[in-house]
């Protein structure tokens, strides 16, 4: 009689053994598969980064066609007087100074070593946020805003992606003026 209780605590034993290694071996394979789709979305991720860099690069081709029309190469590039009357009408600086902490965030994010990286990551920093609440008054001015007559007697309609260039250019001095340390 007393061999079948050791029998029985040994078959107890040896039960809750194998459940236990049972139920590792799922956990070790749940495991993997998660390590899986990690390795599947870090490749994802990846990929992303690649195609951003894509859309900065087109974005910032886009941007040099502003540059003939609302500012000059005055080394550094400066605001023209059409550009600047843009900022004036859309109350720029007050824009800018307002939302200077989201804005900077922006390009902080991206650790620009020089002022040509700057110039660049300020007008990314206001076209990605154009639709942040921060946005709504200059979409509000550019809705009601005027065609404007440009100095070769065209007339043109601002839009936002010009709206974030014209700011672009006071918001890079404002970043270059509390970061000394970037390579101008």
């Amino acid at each position: 009689m007393e061999n079948i209780g050791i029998v029985i605590s040994i078959l107890v034993g040896l039960v809750t053994l194998l459940s236990m290694l049972v139920w590792f071996g799922r956990f070790i394979q749940r495991v993997n598969v998660h390590d899986k789709k990690l390795d599947d979305l870090s490749k994802d991720v990846e990929d992303l980064k690649l195609d951003m860099n894509s859309v900065k690069t087109l974005l910032m081709a886009k941007f040099k066609d502003f540059e003939v029309v609302f500012s000059g190469k005055h080394s550094p590039r400066a605001l023209n007087e059409t550009g600047q009357k843009i900022f004036d009408d859309m109350h720029g600086k007050e824009f800018l100074e307002k939302n200077k902490a989201l804005l900077f965030a922006y390009v902080d994010k991206n650790k620009p070593k020089t002022a040509y990286d700057v110039e660049g990551l300020c007008y990314l920093a206001c076209l990605m946020n154009v639709n942040n609440d921060a946005f709504i008054e200059i979409k509000s001015f550019l809705y009601n805003y005027p065609t404007i007559t440009l100095p070769d007697g065209k007339e043109h309609e601002v839009t936002m992606d010009e709206a974030c260039s014209v700011l672009s250019l006071p918001l890079r001095d404002m970043y270059l003026e509390e970061h000394p340390e970037i390579v101008r």
